[in-house]
């Protein structure tokens, strides 16, 4: 769901690992389900190095995979998800990569991914009390957070002294009654060394949906380097294998037949200590405005493959992460409807409202907290249907880009004094609006405007910016979407945006306003911008409410309910093989782990630590466990490791692949 602003500090740096653990397990395991669990936990089946056999797959500035080390040279085992910006960019409309695969022969032939890096958690603690020191009973809110922001700085830099080779990551759970600093060591050479084969070529790469199932389900191996120092540095033919802490051994037992199964891995936020109105918010008003802003980008990203066969596969990553998105909202969608998740979070508050009744010595303000919680989403809903509509469309449309520059170039004028400037300040503006225009597919963002228009108009009238209601209201009893094309078609060609000597001349005229579209368009940017500014006082009253509610919650008598959240950080799980569930496909297991969020990457190991199986399938109806906990929703849908064996031994150029492997 929708990110809340949660307390995160994070600072990057970089740290080396080496040296090889073998790996025993020190706690017999059970078959129980019991949530999900950092591995700081005294319940941890195996030695704290093995966490080192796990590693997040580092893109930009973000983490969205994972994967496990599976030699002790470094082969990382992961999502296909992993490799597309390679395979994308690799690939011409008569020479699919993906079509091909890829199977590097030997370690010389492996091909190194611009900007991708591993990152290997050295250390998780639990900071909570450091944190908070400074904080009493009587503290008012603003200055708990500030006190709390402090004190991460102050120990992130304690932990990280003069090192530059260190990631510390401080992050909430709980809704902020807990704080775990975690330590990561980043690999910075990364190479791919087998993608299998996907029928993906110019002939079917213009459908969304058709990448999506094509892609999902499919894995990637790559392999660390280091430099011959043991430090990380970025590629160079001088770096050797990097040799990981730990890697997980590869078993050829069948799923069925172990005892237990152990999940390992980075699952994302889930939110099963939101209140019923919190999930309210998000299935009435936030996810289907992410699920049609997202269709209608994917909608102009599809038709544009589908006339540049060239374009069909450069922007087959984009489009793909972006399937993905609508793919678990609409799943996301399905499952609190379906299991009726708003009432079950209903009935849980009310059993806690009774509990608080029944016991005076309880804090009187207990009563209220679910109150705070509803005054809070009151708050956001005033302005949320707007600010989110003009946000999606900001964030799509080249369009948004061009007004910007226009807009930017008024304010600009407030502080030009001389004709000099100011003649420079026009030329600077041209140049930037002809560079835009030259990357600007305009048809395809007029398309994308037209749809957006109508969901601007079902906005609640009192959001809708002054110059949309204004448009609006004369359509009364009118087809909307015939009426939005009309209204676009009318005044594109006779805008500014499309003709730089139109442009020069409502410049030097100071008639930017007289132009219809770029009015439209400046006014959702200011609409936007001020609808944010109300939004996020919400979350003045959302997060102490929510903060005392889970720690109310968390003294109950019933407190056995309540399963953990996940928060991305390195967590497991014991479960075992599911005997209710199954798969068309036979190289796919389904197992009894409660191990909700996205999970990718996640690996399925026995009770002796060798790896039976990994998570390919990103969303299935386990998104159900994001929201509450039940046993039908926890579950993993998971790829046989003897099938990636077998799939192997068919690929010519494996061979030294299977030998590092043991098979």
């Amino acid at each position: 769901m929708f990110n809340k602003i949660y307390i995160l500090a994070t600072l990057i740096f970089f740290v080396s690992c080496s040296s090889t653990q073998d790996l025993t397990p020190q706690k017999s395991n059970s078959s129980s389900n019991d949530g999900i669990t950092p591995i700081l936990s005294d319940d941890f089946p195996f030695p704290t190095s093995s966490t080192q056999g796990l590693a997040k797959l580092y893109k930009g500035n973000s983490a969205h995979v994972n994967g496990v080390f599976i030699s002790k040279d470094g082969l990382f085992l992961t999502n296909y998800s992993s490799v597309l910006e390679y395979m994308a960019s690799a690939s011409q409309p008569d020479n699919s990569f993906f079509q091909k695969g890829i199977a590097a022969p030997t370690k010389n032939d492996e091909i190194p991914l611009q900007g991708i890096s591993l990152l290997i958690e050295i250390e998780q603690t639990d900071i909570t009390e450091e944190v908070r020191k400074e904080i009493t009973d009587l503290s008012p809110n603003f200055e708990i957070f500030q006190s709390i922001q402090k004190q991460k700085n102050l120990l992130i830099n304690e932990r990280r002294g003069d090192r530059t080779d260190l990631l510390v990551e401080i992050q909430d759970s709980y809704s902020g009654l807990k704080h775990l600093m975690t330590v990561y060591a980043i690999i910075k050479d990364v190479r791919l060394v087998y993608a299998p084969s996907l029928n993906i070529d110019k002939t079917n790469s213009s459908s969304s949906e058709y990448i999506f199932n094509e892609i999902t389900d499919e894995y990637a191996i790559l392999r660390a380097y280091k430099a011959p120092d043991g430090s990380s540095k970025e590629y160079s033919p001088e770096n050797i294998p990097y040799s990981p802490n730990h890697h997980f051994p590869i078993s050829l037992q069948e799923p069925e037949n172990a005892s237990s199964l152990i999940a390992l891995g980075f699952p994302n936020k889930t939110y099963r200590l939101e209140t019923s109105r919190a999930i309210r918010f998000y299935n009435e008003q936030l996810n289907p405005t992410i699920i049609s802003s997202y269709r209608i980008y994917l909608e102009k990203e599809d038709t544009l493959a589908f006339y540049d066969d060239n374009y069909s596969l450069k922007s087959i990553p984009n489009r793909f992460n972006i399937a993905q998105n609508v793919q678990f909202y609409k799943t996301a969608q399905d499952m609190i409807s379906e299991y009726d998740v708003i009432n079950t979070k209903a009935i849980q508050e009310q059993e806690f409202l009774k509990w608080v009744e029944s016991d005076s010595s309880l804090p009187q303000t207990y009563s209220q907290l679910l109150d705070y919680v509803n005054q809070a989403y009151d708050i956001a809903e005033q302005t949320s249907d707007i600010y989110f509509t003009s946000n999606y469309f900001n964030n799509f449309s080249f369009l948004d880009n061009l007004a910007s520059i226009y807009s930017s170039y008024i304010k600009s004028l407030e502080s030009i004094n001389m004709q000099t400037e100011l003649d420079s300040l026009r030329n600077v503006t041209l140049q930037s609006h002809q560079n835009l225009l030259s990357q600007t597919n305009v048809n395809a963002e007029l398309f994308m405007l037209k749809k957006f228009l109508l969901s601007f108009a079902t906005v609640q009238e009192q959001q809708k910016p002054l110059i949309l209601f204004d448009l609006f209201n004369e359509t009364a009893g009118t087809d909307l979407e015939a009426f939005s094309i009309h209204f676009v078609d009318e005044i594109a060609p006779i805008s500014f945006l499309f003709d730089l000597d139109k442009a020069q001349e409502a410049l030097l005229s100071n008639s930017l306003y007289s132009d219809p579209l770029f009015g439209l368009l400046d006014e959702i940017l200011f609409t936007h911008d001020s609808s944010y500014q109300s939004y996020i006082l919400h979350y003045a009253y959302l997060f102490p409410a929510q903060q005392v509610y889970n720690r109310a919650r968390l003294e109950q008598s019933f407190t056995s309910k309540i399963k953990p959240d996940a928060t991305s950080l390195l967590s497991f799980n014991v479960g075992g093989f599911n005997h209710t569930m199954s798969s068309s496909d036979d190289s796919y297991f389904y197992t009894t782990n409660d191990f909700s969020g996205k999970t990718p990457g996640t690996a399925l190991l026995n009770t002796t630590g060798e790896l039976i199986g990994i998570v390919t399938d990103e969303i299935n109806h386990s998104v159900l466990g994001n929201y509450v906990y039940s046993e039908k929703s926890s579950f993993l849908k998971a790829l046989k490791i003897t099938f990636i064996l077998e799939e192997l031994n068919k690929t010519v150029g494996t061979e030294k692949l299977l030998e590092e492997l043991g098979h």
